[in-house]
């Protein structure tokens, strides 16, 4: 069983987050994976889902670990698949300017 890093950067209301959320629910739900799904708005990700709390750096709603993706990105072990929504080239936060940088920051290397 697979395990999935999903990246979602708010662009347009709920579209975005609502894609990477039934996805990442799909995913766990259905197909048994491991599923963290990184948010750059938690609020809107909250007004989609209730029991979402906004202010929470991490947490775990509907078997899905859904995490605060900020500027100030940490180096993670990347899952096994990773994905980003809209687009990897527009799902770049600060802390991340090229796909070459956010490659490296997910495996803590060059």
């Amino acid at each position: 069983m697979a395990s999935w890093d999903i990246f979602c950067s708010v662009v347009d209301n709920f579209g975005d987050i609502g894609v990477t959320w039934r996805l990442a629910r799909q995913l766990a739900a259905e197909h048994g994976h491991q599923v963290r799904l990184w948010v750059d708005e938690p609020a809107a990700f909250a007004a989609l889902c209730p029991q979402a709390d906004a202010g929470l750096a991490r947490q775990q709603v509907a078997g899905v670990e859904v995490c605060h993706w900020t500027a100030d990105w940490q180096p993670q072990a990347p899952a096994d698949v990773v994905i980003g929504f809209p687009s990897t080239a527009s799902m770049m936060s600060p802390a991340l300017n090229t796909p070459g940088d956010f490659a490296s920051s997910t495996t803590g290397s060059a």
